[in-house]
């Protein structure tokens, strides 16, 4: 019997909107294959063009829910959590699970490699993370507390994992950044499991308050990637292309020319003002 084909979805992590313009070059096979948008913060009205309705999850909709992780300002670490707290949902289904950005295009040609490149993965039995910006630790952990704060984050990932890292494995080498990639479900548990227990640490280091957790806890994620490849778990990373950041998008909600059309979740059309979901 013929092994299945490797499977993948692209959840795209939205709170206010969401613009068809970033996947016009999608076909319906490829969003109804690949693309699913997730809806956090239900105090937020929701703007949804027609089209993509049938493709959106609301976090207050699923099984496990926990409305607390939007107050504490987790932001996308909340869908996160919220996949690996559904995986009957959201893995089990799917090989390689990835997380993008409402604000980014989302071209065919990302499609295209993620085909291609996660069979040939699975093929040479490697967990490989596909990436979409990379930057230097350094300039990005060395911020609000000592680098020797990481210390204690990275003890907690070597009593776990049996290793023996510490900040100097990681400072002067490469992190990938702003909640976007795609990996194997076996590194994405994985990961979920670390910063299950490392992000109360996190929050202690930042003084008990909630200001800046949103942006160490995707430093944490970085760094958790960064140590797996140093440990051969996930040796192999390839840039994305297709995927482009708009900062034109962002934010830009009450803007008509991009919410023209919409309905809210509950299918009621909306002519500017919309309805909280």
């Amino acid at each position: 019997m013929a092994e299945s084909k490797p499977t993948f979805t692209l959840y795209v992590i939205f709170h206010k909107f969401l613009v068809p313009e970033c996947y016009e070059t999608l076909s319906e096979k490829d969003l109804k294959d690949h693309v699913r948008m997730v809806g956090v913060n239900g105090k937020i009205p929701k703007l949804v063009p027609p089209p993509l309705e049938p493709l959106v999850i609301y976090e207050r909709d699923l099984p496990w829910y926990n409305p607390f992780l939007q107050l504490n300002r987790f932001c996308e670490t909340s869908v996160f959590y919220h996949a690996w707290k559904n995986p009957e949902l959201f893995l089990r289904n799917n090989t390689y699970i990835g997380f993008l950005h409402y604000d980014m295009l989302l071209k065919r040609e990302a499609i295209e490699f993620l085909e291609r490149e996660i069979p040939a993965a699975e093929a040479r039995g490697e967990q490989v993370l596909f990436t979409h910006v990379c930057l230097p630790a350094r300039d990005h952990i060395y911020q609000v507390f000592a680098l020797e704060g990481w210390n204690a984050i990275l003890s907690i990932y070597n009593a776990i994992f049996g290793k023996n890292h510490t900040v100097h494995t990681i400072i002067d080498k490469e992190i990938p950044l702003y909640h976007t990639y795609v990996m194997h479900r076996d590194l994405f548990q994985r990961m979920m499991f670390f910063a299950d227990h490392a992000i109360g640490r996190l929050f202690e280091l930042l003084n008990y308050n909630t200001r800046h957790l949103p942006y160490f806890i995707e430093r944490l994620h970085g760094v958790f990637l960064r140590l797996c490849r140093e440990d051969g778990i996930s040796p192999t990373w390839m840039t994305v292309p297709g995927i482009i950041h708009q900062e034109r998008l962002k934010d830009d909600w009450q803007n008509s020319g991009a919410v023209t059309g919409a309905t809210t979740n509950n299918g009621d059309a909306t002519a500017g003002a919309a309805k909280p979901v």
